[in-house]
């Protein structure tokens, strides 16, 4: 019969009245596994803590667009709006079109280019989807019926814009009368590079105003203030 030999430990002199002495190395190999385990845990914590901060990060910095139920035009996407007054997250092949939501601020709609255009071509397009109005459930026009473009160049840093008679029909009051001017006026500068300023010509002639009270003697900028958010 053989005797399985003891492993000697070191006998641990008690600390306080009434405590036990205990064997050293197992004591020390319990506190190194709590030790292990409380980090395994610590770390788990931090990369949950990460990846949802990281998350929201990401939903933050997302736009959000509203799809159009309505039916598209060729070239023409589904009405998408974009939410930034710039042209940020645009495809090389899209335009904004200013039209308006509320009849007291304007908002764009995002169109596709139905084919490559040089900048005279992309121009005149997106002048004439702005006549003929949004595809976009939401939207409303905001110059006249009826009025057709007669022309559109741009030269020297100065887009001009030729309408017929018809876009000086009454309105209904001046913020119409103003969201109609700068919807022709940010649409033509917002989508043609190089260029600064807007002047609008009617049947080839250049108005001092229009319904008596829009200033169009001299050329006018962009004004994307009256872009609202939503």
């Amino acid at each position: 019969m053989f005797l399985r030999p003891r492993i000697p430990c070191r006998r641990v002199r008690a600390t306080r009245d009434g405590d036990s002495p205990g064997c050293a190395g197992g004591g020390f190999w319990f506190v190194g596994i709590l030790v292990l385990a409380a980090l395994v845990v610590l770390g788990g914590l931090a990369f949950l803590f990460l990846r949802t901060l990281g998350s929201v990060n990401r939903g933050g910095a997302t736009g959000k667009s509203v799809a159009s139920g309505s039916a598209t035009r060729p070239g023409v996407a589904t009405g998408d709006i974009a939410e930034s007054r710039g042209a940020a997250g645009l495809q090389e092949n899209q335009v904004r079109v200013f039209f308006t939501p509320d009849g007291l601020k304007l908002q764009p709609q995002v169109m596709d280019l139905p084919r490559t255009m040089n900048a005279h071509e992309r121009l005149r397009f997106v002048l004439e989807e702005l006549l003929r109005g949004p595809t976009a459930n939401q939207l409303r026009p905001t110059v006249p019926e009826g009025t057709q473009l007669r022309g559109a160049f741009i030269g020297n840093g100065t887009v001009v814009v030729d309408l017929s008679s018809a876009v000086s029909q009454p309105l209904g009051g001046p913020m119409a009368e103003i969201l109609c001017v700068y919807s022709i006026v940010n649409t033509a500068i917002a989508n043609t590079e190089g260029a600064q300023s807007v002047r609008i010509l009617v049947e080839g002639q250049s108005p001092a105003v229009l319904w008596d009270q829009v200033d169009l003697a001299e050329p006018l900028v962009a004004d994307f203030s009256l872009i609202g958010r939503w």
